[in-house]
């Protein structure tokens, strides 16, 4: 059996499906721009605060999220004992604090509320300070530590500027809002 191919013989031929495709072609770049732009427009921060809707904080670069299958690509050394906890995903985010020290906030969703307290027991520090924060809270120098139902935060400065305790704060009680919101 011979297989046919198409070919364009002329010139003329060529110039009018060129012409045909062209319209066909802007339109379909168009209806692809417009659909990418709507989703970009209405891309959600999740629990994270934007840019300035937290004094002193700036979002820094997109949200990302980690599943089990691929949690060990953010914490390599203790995916297990999240994925043991009763893990489902993380979603984080990188913030920079008065344009001087940089920080990342993780929302671990976990399977339930026990499952969020077994991993606050035991990133625990005995040198940490109790907060009135979530269901319960701790902060030590630089790091605020939390749960709210399901939910374990952790929020780590890198690096130390006057009020860094008071923004940690500040930016724990704002994931915190968004997340009661959410239920």
């Amino acid at each position: 059996m011979k297989m046919r191919t198409l070919s364009i013989r002329t010139p003329l031929h060529r110039e009018s499906i060129m012409k045909g495709l062209f319209p066909v072609s802007l339109i379909v770049c168009i209806c692809w721009g417009a659909g990418c732009q709507s989703r970009t427009s209405s891309v959600s921060t999740g629990p994270f605060p934007r840019t300035n809707e937290v004094s002193g904080w700036a979002m820094v670069g997109e949200t990302r999220t980690f599943t089990a299958d691929n949690l060990y690509e953010y914490i390599d050394g203790a995916a297990d004992k999240f994925t043991r906890a009763g893990f489902e995903h993380v979603q984080t985010t990188d913030y920079r604090f008065q344009n001087t020290v940089d920080a990342t906030a993780d929302v671990y969703t976990m399977k339930t509320p026990e499952a969020a307290g077994l991993v606050f027991d035991e990133e625990s520090s005995p040198d940490s300070q109790a907060l009135e924060l979530g269901d319960r809270a701790q902060i030590s120098e630089g790091t605020l530590l939390f749960t709210h139902g399901r939910f374990y935060v952790k929020v780590v400065a890198f690096g130390n500027s006057p009020g860094i305790a008071g923004g940690l704060k500040t930016l724990g009680r704002a994931i915190e809002s968004r997340l009661a919101g959410s239920q």
